[in-house]
């Protein structure tokens, strides 16, 4: 049962809004008014009062326009109660439909976060049926031949500049992200050097010398032919066509030759040039590594029992 604070807050809703009504009814009000002057003209035309009854004058004079001002305040009283009905309706229906928009938004934003997710798993889905290969390379060898030439020059006048093999072996590790299992069909290396030349070389078949080790300084210790600065580590070929399971790297070397190139004495050719590696899969997809121009650091020789190109 609603309390009497409850019902003095009921009616004090209902003047008030009331109140605001009339305040607002401009013409209702000056109707009330005229229709109070009427009523005053027709009791002087039709002479109801007499002259010397003044205060009945007083009354007959006020009276109409005060109950005409009532009666146009008792619409409004009673309208006021419909009015805040209505007034909490449209809240509620506008809180409703307020509520079904966002609902609405929510449920589309949804069906496209769906739709996006259901694109990317089956993108996902779509990468698992191929290998996705990372390519590093950890090592870089750069020897040149153990023979050079040189020809006739463009003029004429002499012999052009020394010419030589350069022999590129690069240490790589493989390392397949996906499920699906492949291997290398294919291993191409793009070199552009400072000067803009181009070099498009794929890999050999075997790499030279064989066999082939790793000389690397290490502190002194003893060996088997007395002190040493130096030991040895044997790196195999990377094998290729080998299957490449996912998580496991696959380790070697690779090798690449530049044929009748320029010879020259320090490390200006391969520190100032862009390496970019490039590795075929079975399912004829390629993976790319870039190594932009910067210095080869010095971890190791390869060390070959017998020079280069001397069997």
């Amino acid at each position: 049962m609603p309390n009497r604070d409850s019902w003095k807050s009921y009616y004090r809703r209902v003047f008030s809004r009331a109140l605001a009504d009339a305040r607002g009814n401009i013409t209702g009000a000056v109707v009330t008014v005229l229709c109070g002057i009427a009523a005053s003209i027709l009791r002087a035309r039709w002479g109801l009062l007499q002259p010397n009854q003044l205060w009945l004058t007083a009354v007959a004079t006020a009276l109409p326009v005060v109950i005409s001002l009532l009666l146009f305040f008792l619409f409004f009283v009673v309208r006021a109660p419909w009015k805040i009905h209505n007034d909490i309706q449209a809240q509620k229906d506008g809180e409703l439909k307020t509520a079904e928009n966002e609902k609405d938004e929510r449920i589309r934003q949804l069906g496209k976060d769906l739709e996006k997710l259901s694109a990317d798993l089956d993108a996902e889905r779509d990468r698992n049926q191929k290998p996705e290969i990372r390519i590093e390379i950890i090592e870089g060898f750069f020897n040149w031949g153990p023979f050079e030439g040189a020809s006739p020059d463009a003029e004429g006048t002499g012999w052009g500049p020394r010419l030589s093999e350069l022999f590129i072996t690069l240490y790589l590790r493989l390392v397949n992200l996906r499920q699906a299992r492949g291997s290398i069909t294919d291993c191409a290396l793009a070199i552009q050097t400072k000067e803009g030349a181009t070099y498009d070389l794929h890999s050999e078949r075997v790499v030279l010398p064989k066999p082939h080790i790793i000389e690397r300084d290490t502190a002194f210790h003893r060996s088997h032919s007395g002190l040493s600065r130096t030991t040895t580590e044997t790196i195999p070929d990377l094998d290729l066509p080998a299957t490449l399971e996912r998580g496991v790297p696959a380790e070697g070397l690779v090798q690449f030759v530049i044929n009748d190139c320029r010879k020259q004495t320090d490390d200006t050719f391969q520190d100032n040039a862009t390496f970019k590696l490039v590795v075929t899969d079975s399912f004829l997809g390629t993976h790319e590594f870039t190594r932009p121009p910067k210095t080869w650091e010095k971890t190791g020789r390869l060390a070959p029992k017998k020079p280069i190109g001397i069997v």
